[in-house]
């Protein structure tokens, strides 16, 4: 906004500055208007502060202003981030009323485990009535739950991390991770990749360019797929024959991105 109202880019990161209420934020853009101010450009700036900006918005501001529109591609990053914000509030508005349910749940598999049901079980016991299997194994669960429920809180959130690290540094893990995801997440993490080829390349970012750019952030599966997409595609392929994983893309993304080369408007 400043930008098209005629300030210096140096002033508007400084004001931006200013304004910011991010106390983390704020020294990075006064780096930020330092390096311009030396000569540098506005993306190999923010690309020196990568807990900020992503590889994708250094790229896309490097072509717009390449391009002459860095307004227009500072809109399409912040159309960008409103969009995945918007994605993460609805997500969370999603998932919080079955978390609830599933801690009242827990609490009271627990509550009945350890009080109003031994209390039933020994007065069965007691007339010679034998205790339902279903009694017995959901006093199992509520004694686990009260006796070690600390362990698998801890449990749980310590077993992703592992796993997660794992991943990060085994290509093996990785690749078994990818395999055994559901269809239905390896379909969000194509669309999530798409939608930011087309953020790429609607700020002028060149094919190649942008799919190895969005290939770190695409996973180990994903990202050797856009890899090999890349350079196919420098070589002249065809981009339906570029994308010919099955596993990741199916018969009408390929016939989908076949067409729209043939229209030019990818």
């Amino acid at each position: 906004t400043m930008l098209e109202a005629g300030v210096t880019l140096a002033e508007a990161i400084h004001t931006a500055g200013r304004a910011t209420g991010r106390r983390g934020l704020a020294p990075a853009l006064a780096q930020l208007e330092h390096a311009i101010a030396e000569g540098s450009s506005l993306g190999a700036a923010m690309a020196m502060h990568r807990s900020w900006f992503d590889e994708v918005e250094c790229a896309m501001v490097e072509a717009g202003t390449t391009s002459g529109d860095l307004v227009g591609s500072l809109r399409a990053i912040a159309a960008r981030l409103e969009r995945r914000a918007a994605v993460g509030i609805r997500l969370a508005a999603i998932l919080t009323y079955p978390a609830l349910v599933a801690c009242v749940g827990i609490g009271v598999v627990a509550f009945l485990g350890t009080r109003t049901l031994p209390q039933l079980a020994s007065v069965l016991t007691e007339s010679g009535v034998a205790v339902p299997r279903l009694t017995i194994f959901i006093m199992a669960i509520g004694s686990s739950l009260a006796s070690w429920g600390w362990v698998m809180v801890l449990a749980i959130p310590l077993s992703l991390l592992l796993l997660m690290q794992g991943s990060r540094r085994s290509p093996a893990w990785r690749e078994a991770l990818d395999r055994a995801q559901p269809r239905l997440v390896r379909t969000i993490r194509v669309a999530s990749v798409a939608r930011t080829l087309g953020d790429l390349l609607g700020t002028g970012v060149p094919l190649v360019e942008a799919l190895r750019v969005a290939s770190p952030m695409a996973g180990s599966g994903l990202g050797r797929c856009l890899d090999g997409a890349a350079a196919r595609v420098e070589q002249g392929e065809d981009l339906g024959s570029s994308f010919g994983d099955p596993r990741w893309f199916d018969a009408e993304s390929i016939r989908v991105l076949e067409l729209a080369q043939h229209s030019g408007d990818l």
